[in-house]
């Protein structure tokens, strides 16, 4: 009897969906990235992880930070036909880079120096696209 009972209730079991996993910046970047968002402009894939772990007061102030900048670089790509754009405001640098296939908005700490932007940015491109590769083959 316990046995039958307990095949009924496999049986009517529902299975859970697979969650994914959470997108975190460590898997992308270094720890002088405040937040990023990637767009692959075909596939419309699109990675925007959360802010690391800690207060949350800092992480309301990183993502205000971030859309702040996003604002104004959306403002001046929009108006001009720029595909890189570096913005700096209160120790932050916003590196903006928009190519055919791709868009990335990052923002920095203030212990990223500006000559090191690019090459950190293109760390994230790099780290998105095999990530969209991954996600494309599975």
């Amino acid at each position: 009897m316990l046995d039958d009972f307990e095949e009924r209730l496999q049986e009517t079991a529902v299975q859970l969906p697979v969650e994914e996993p959470p997108v975190l910046l460590r898997h992308f970047t270094g720890q002088d990235t405040v937040a990023f968002v990637f767009t692959h402009n075909r596939s419309r894939f699109t990675i925007a992880p959360s802010p690391r772990p800690g207060p949350a007061s800092e992480a309301r102030k990183a993502m205000q930070t971030f859309h702040w900048f996003y604002s104004r670089a959306s403002t001046v790509t929009a108006q001009a036909a720029i595909s890189n754009l570096l913005l700096s405001h209160d120790g932050y640098s916003f590196h903006s880079k928009m190519e055919d296939d791709f868009n990335l908005h990052v923002l920095y700490a203030d212990t990223v120096k500006m000559d090191d932007v690019e090459m950190l940015s293109n760390e994230i491109i790099t780290n998105a696209r095999r990530r969209l590769e991954d996600v494309v083959r599975d």
